[in-house]
Order: structure tokens, then sequence, then C-alpha cells
């Protein structure tokens, strides 16, 4: 493949229906409390304020959720519950949903769902756009208190 989808990273803590934006790493969730002690902080990056998750200590196993960006595309809603697409949902993509408001509405597993999600939530017509992507389970992650990084946790074979 020559443009590899984009990775980021979630605490699989913060999966729910409104989550904050994934980060690039694992890593990138480690914050300072006010004392230094490490960690998960989550909330600076959109604005608002920040807010601790868990505290680190060294040797934690924390679970994370991978999300892979597959591309987006433009979804064309018309009159009489019709649409079209403009770039169909990639076969490695698990999940689509519209952006810009529409998330938890049209979060689906496929072009067609996200669209009828849309008329049922009474869209307007017009074209709305539409991130592919899929999430991963939680994969864990061990923490080293003196780098203030995460490692992968090895699994047994």
């Amino acid at each position: 493949m020559i443009n590899s989808p984009s990775v980021t990273w979630l605490p699989a803590d913060l999966m729910d229906e409104m989550i904050p934006p994934p980060r690039n790493s694992p890593d990138d969730w480690v914050g300072s409390l006010d004392d230094g002690a490490p960690a998960i902080i989550a909330g600076v990056d959109d604005g608002g304020t920040a807010e601790k998750i868990c505290l680190l200590r060294d040797g934690d196993t924390v679970k994370f959720c991978s999300m892979t960006a597959h591309g987006s595309a433009i979804l064309t809603l018309k009159p009489g519950r019709q649409w079209s697409v403009d770039s169909p949902m990639p076969p490695e993509a698990e999940q689509v949903c519209a952006i810009n408001g529409w998330q938890i509405e049209s979060l689906a597993l496929s072009v067609e769902e996200c669209a009828e999600a849309l008329f049922d939530y009474d869209a307007e017509p017009g074209d709305y756009e539409l991130s592919y992507y899929t999430w991963s389970d939680g994969i864990p992650f061990v923490f080293d208190a003196a780098a203030r990084t995460f490692k992968r946790q090895e699994t047994a074979a």
C-alpha cells in the first residue's frame, strides 16, 4: 500500500459515545498532576479543561484502542431517501460515520446504514463528509515511570 492509513490511540476506558480526539501515540496521553505525578490526562487538546483519567504507577497496564483511518468521502443525500457517495467504503474499514456533528447518529457498518440513519434523523438533502475507519479492541501497554512512556505488552504465544 503506497499511502498507509494513519493510526491514532485512545485509552479503552474513554471509549463511549463522546470520545476525546485520539492521539498519535499512547505516550501522548501521559501528563502530570500538580505534584508532578504521571497520569493519563484528557480534555486539553480539544480546548477543554485538563481532566485526570487515572494516576499512573510504574508497571501499570493500561489498554488502548487504536483507530486506523481509511480516508473519507462525500455522501450526497437526495430527496426520496436516495443517496450517492463519491468514494466507496474501503474493504478494510469496519465503521463509517458522517462527521461535523453527526457522528453519534450516523455511526454504521456500511455507507447504506449511515445514509439510512441520517434520513431517520431528518438530515437535510445535501453533502455530508464521511469518515472511514477501524477501531481495535483494547491492546495492553505497560507504563514505564522512569521514561514516562508506554510499551506494548508482550503476549505469550
